[in-house]
């Protein structure tokens, strides 16, 4: 049952997470690597959801 969510899930919280994304870039800081990092919150956000 929760593998069709997945998919669904991802989509909906890469959305909202790029527009937070647009938001913060909107401050100046050291971009790549705050960028990295956002990636990876995200990814574990991810990775615990599915499991």
């Amino acid at each position: 049952i929760l593998y069709p969510i997945v998919p669904v899930f991802y989509y909906l919280l890469k959305k909202v997470s790029d527009n937070v994304w647009l938001k913060m870039e909107a401050v100046p800081k050291p971009q790549q690597y705050s960028k990295q990092i956002y990636n990876n919150l995200y990814l574990n956000a991810l990775i615990n959801y599915a499991m």
